[in-house]
């Protein structure tokens, strides 16, 4: 049913509402949506099926012929049925009529929600992978709760912002 799913330029404040849902239901127990994560997403390409927005693709453009696909999303219901595949192809010719010649994942422009593909998210990793995709290098990204937090003893902050040791 979903390889027939019919691709359309991304509307984003018109896509908005079924790009969250589509969020929830693709990445919503490992990667909870951030408030302002997908007004990032300006520009991409989404499937429709029955009336119903089934994935996207976002990418960007940066500078020097260097761009990235910022997310790819389909709905786990339409999995293993071609819309991904197509929503690459989309969005790699977006990149190249944008004049991109080498593309990131996740990053590759001013504005990205990863610096790369999560590594908890092992189906995306395998998906890139079998379409050419391949390793260029490592991120760690750390996270912490700072609900409370304090900086260590004799830690403070330098004039531009820095954190430096207090002397």
């Amino acid at each position: 049913m979903t390889h027939g799913a019919r691709l359309r330029d991304l509307d984003p404040p018109g896509d908005r509402a079924a790009l969250e849902r589509l969020w929830a239901a693709a990445l919503g127990g490992v990667w909870p949506l951030l408030p302002a994560g997908l007004d990032l997403v300006r520009d991409g390409v989404v499937a429709e099926s029955g009336g119903a927005l089934v994935g996207v693709v976002g990418v960007v453009v940066g500078n020097g012929g260097e761009g990235g696909v910022q997310l790819l999303l389909v709905d786990p219901a339409a999995r293993r049925q071609g819309v991904g595949t197509r929503l690459l192809e989309a969005g790699v010719e977006r990149l190249r009529d944008g004049g991109v010649t080498t593309a990131s994942l996740g990053s590759g422009g001013p504005d990205y929600l990863w610096p790369g593909v999560p590594d908890d998210l092992p189906a995306a990793t395998g998906f890139f992978a079998a379409r050419g995709w391949r390793f260029d290098d490592s991120v760690i990204d750390l996270t912490a709760d700072v609900r409370g937090y304090q900086a260590p003893a004799g830690w403070g902050s330098g004039r531009d912002g820095s954190a430096s040791p207090s002397r």
